[in-house]
Protein backbone atom coordinates (compact mmCIF):
# COMPACT_ATOMS: atom_id res chain seq x y z
CA UNK A 1 0.00 0.00 0.00
CA UNK A 2 1.14 3.54 -0.68
CA UNK A 3 -0.03 6.68 1.10
CA UNK A 4 0.49 9.96 -0.76
CA UNK A 5 -0.01 13.32 0.95
CA UNK A 6 -0.15 16.70 -0.75
CA UNK A 7 -1.32 19.77 1.13
CA UNK A 8 -4.65 18.61 2.59
CA UNK A 9 -5.20 15.67 0.24
CA UNK A 10 -4.39 12.07 1.12
CA UNK A 11 -4.41 9.32 -1.48
CA UNK A 12 -4.28 5.65 -0.49
CA UNK A 13 -3.22 3.23 -3.22
CA UNK A 14 -2.93 -0.52 -3.00
CA UNK A 15 -4.23 -3.90 -4.02
CA UNK A 16 -5.10 -5.10 -0.51
CA UNK A 17 -8.58 -3.72 0.22
CA UNK A 18 -8.47 -4.77 3.90
CA UNK A 19 -5.25 -2.82 4.40
CA UNK A 20 -6.74 0.30 2.80
CA UNK A 21 -9.90 0.05 4.94
CA UNK A 22 -7.84 -0.39 8.12
CA UNK A 23 -5.66 2.61 7.20
CA UNK A 24 -8.74 4.77 6.48
CA UNK A 25 -10.20 3.83 9.87
CA UNK A 26 -6.96 4.78 11.61
CA UNK A 27 -6.73 8.10 9.76
CA UNK A 28 -10.31 8.91 10.84
CA UNK A 29 -9.22 8.60 14.48
CA UNK A 30 -6.34 11.05 13.95
CA UNK A 31 -7.79 13.60 11.50
CA UNK A 32 -11.06 14.97 10.21
CA UNK A 33 -11.42 13.13 6.93
CA UNK A 34 -13.86 12.92 4.07
CA UNK A 35 -13.83 9.94 1.71
CA UNK A 36 -13.99 11.26 -1.85
CA UNK A 37 -14.19 7.88 -3.61
CA UNK A 38 -11.97 6.82 -6.47
CA UNK A 39 -9.74 9.65 -7.64
CA UNK A 40 -9.93 10.84 -11.24
CA UNK A 41 -7.24 13.52 -11.00
CA UNK A 42 -4.36 13.97 -8.53
CA UNK A 43 -1.33 16.27 -8.83
CA UNK A 44 -2.01 16.87 -12.55
CA UNK A 45 -2.14 13.14 -13.15
CA UNK A 46 -5.31 11.78 -14.72
CA UNK A 47 -6.41 8.44 -13.28
CA UNK A 48 -8.54 6.13 -15.44
CA UNK A 49 -9.99 3.14 -13.61
CA UNK A 50 -10.27 -0.10 -15.54
CA UNK A 51 -11.42 -3.59 -14.61
CA UNK A 52 -7.88 -4.90 -14.03
CA UNK A 53 -6.12 -1.78 -12.76
CA UNK A 54 -5.63 1.89 -13.49
CA UNK A 55 -4.09 3.97 -16.26
CA UNK A 56 -2.15 7.10 -15.32
CA UNK A 57 -1.79 9.91 -17.84
CA UNK A 58 -0.42 13.43 -18.01
CA UNK A 59 -1.59 14.11 -21.56
CA UNK A 60 -3.73 17.14 -20.63
CA UNK A 61 -0.86 18.58 -18.58
CA UNK A 62 1.52 18.11 -21.52
CA UNK A 63 -0.96 19.81 -23.88
CA UNK A 64 -1.33 22.71 -21.43
CA UNK A 65 2.46 23.12 -21.32
CA UNK A 66 2.67 23.10 -25.12
CA UNK A 67 -0.08 25.71 -25.36
CA UNK A 68 1.50 27.94 -22.68
CA UNK A 69 4.86 27.85 -24.45
CA UNK A 70 3.23 28.28 -27.88
CA UNK A 71 4.75 25.00 -29.08
CA UNK A 72 1.52 23.14 -29.82
CA UNK A 73 2.14 23.33 -33.58
CA UNK A 74 5.93 22.95 -33.37
CA UNK A 75 7.72 20.21 -35.25
CA UNK A 76 8.53 16.99 -33.45
CA UNK A 77 12.20 17.86 -33.76
CA UNK A 78 11.93 21.00 -31.64
CA UNK A 79 9.68 19.23 -29.15
CA UNK A 80 12.25 16.43 -28.73
CA UNK A 81 15.00 19.03 -28.25
CA UNK A 82 13.05 20.69 -25.44
CA UNK A 83 12.22 17.32 -23.89
CA UNK A 84 15.88 16.30 -23.93
CA UNK A 85 16.98 19.59 -22.38
CA UNK A 86 14.30 19.30 -19.72
CA UNK A 87 15.35 15.74 -18.89
CA UNK A 88 19.06 16.64 -19.17
CA UNK A 89 19.56 13.95 -21.79
CA UNK A 90 22.43 13.80 -24.24
CA UNK A 91 21.41 15.45 -27.51
CA UNK A 92 21.54 13.09 -30.48
CA UNK A 93 23.67 14.31 -33.47
CA UNK A 94 20.73 13.68 -35.85
CA UNK A 95 18.58 15.96 -33.74
CA UNK A 96 21.23 18.71 -33.91
CA UNK A 97 21.28 18.43 -37.69
CA UNK A 98 17.48 18.47 -37.74
CA UNK A 99 17.38 21.67 -35.69
CA UNK A 100 19.98 23.43 -37.79
CA UNK A 101 18.38 22.54 -41.16
CA UNK A 102 14.76 22.65 -40.07
CA UNK A 103 14.08 19.23 -41.61
CA UNK A 104 11.82 16.86 -39.67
Amino acid sequence: MMLTVYDDDILLIGSNVASIVKSKEYLKTQFVTKVMGRPRYFLRIEIYHRKHGVILSQSNYALDLLQETELLGASQCIFLWILMLTCRMRVDPFLRMCLSTGDP
